[in-house]
C-alpha cells in the first residue's frame, strides 16, 4: 500500500463516507468544506471549519480522556503544517492515523 494512501472514515457534507484517501486528497477535502475525526496513539483528532462572518475558519481539535485542545487557523496549509503531536504535523503523522 502506498504510504500516503489510507482508507479512512470521514464527512462530506454531512455524509459519513469511506474510501481510500491520499495526502492529496485530505488536503484538497479541506479546503472543499469537508470534515474529518481521527485517532492518533491516545488522542482523538476532529478536523472541523466554521464561519466568523464570511471567513472560514479551520478547527483542528484535538482531544484526550482529560482534555480538549481547540485550535483555529485561517488557511488549510497553517492547519496541515502546525506542530500540535509532540512538534509534528499532521503532515508528519499521517500514516499514523486511524479511524
Amino acid at each position: 500500500m502506498n504510504k500516503w494512501k489510507k482508507t479512512l472514515r470521514y464527512t462530506q457534507c454531512l455524509k459519513k463516507v469511506e474510501r481510500e484517501l491520499t495526502w492529496d486528497l485530505f488536503v484538497k477535502g479541506l479546503s472543499e468544506c469537508m470534515e474529518f475525526f481521527f485517532y492518533y496513539k491516545d488522542l482523538t483528532i476532529d478536523i472541523a471549519f466554521h464561519y466568523e462572518n464570511q471567513e472560514r475558519i479551520y478547527e483542528l481539535n484535538i482531544s484526550d480522556d482529560k482534555h480538549l485542545n481547540c485550535l483555529l487557523f485561517k488557511t488549510v496549509d497553517e492547519l496541515v503544517s502546525y506542530k500540535a503531536f509532540d512538534n509534528k504535523s499532521l503532515f508528519d503523522i499521517w500514516e499514523e492515523l486511524e479511524n
